[in-house]
């Protein structure tokens, strides 16, 4: 089967790659204030905070399903195409992580004991700075 040398050539993978960081990154901005909203014992906002994750994450999915479904046989890609693919399935599982992390956490009364709460605050803030870099490395 021969194909045109224009066939080869179509819109960047990497456009719908770089809108699915940008969800990656804004869920865990979500999460974080999640989290302290759990801390402070503050259940309503907890819980909305915590909707609008999995909302993001549900359209999220959509972009990841796109990428996947969209990408034409025999594109040239500066990047294999089993390797972007795993890339894809890594920083989805991120937002899969993160919700089930809310999940879990909603299940645990309200508020966190001072002596922990501290320690809980500065895990979650540590895990933020690593999920931004996604959004530059594509």
């Amino acid at each position: 089967m021969r194909l045109s040398l224009t066939s080869l050539f179509h819109e960047s993978p990497f456009v719908n790659l770089q809108k699915h960081a940008d969800m990656v990154r804004d869920c865990a901005h979500l999460f974080r204030e999640a989290a302290l909203k759990h801390i402070g014992g503050e259940c309503e906002k907890f819980e909305e905070i915590t909707d609008m994750v999995a909302r993001l994450e549900s359209k999220a999915d959509g972009v990841k399903r796109n990428i996947r479904n969209h990408l034409p046989h025999g594109i040239l890609m500066p990047v294999d195409k089993f390797q972007f693919f795993q890339y894809v399935r890594e920083q989805d599982k991120v937002l899969d992580e993160v919700e089930e992390a809310l999940f879990w956490l909603s299940f645990r009364p309200m508020g966190i004991p001072k002596e922990v709460g501290t320690d809980f605050g500065e895990l979650v803030e540590a895990v933020i700075p690593p999920i931004e870099k996604l959004s530059d490395l594509v």
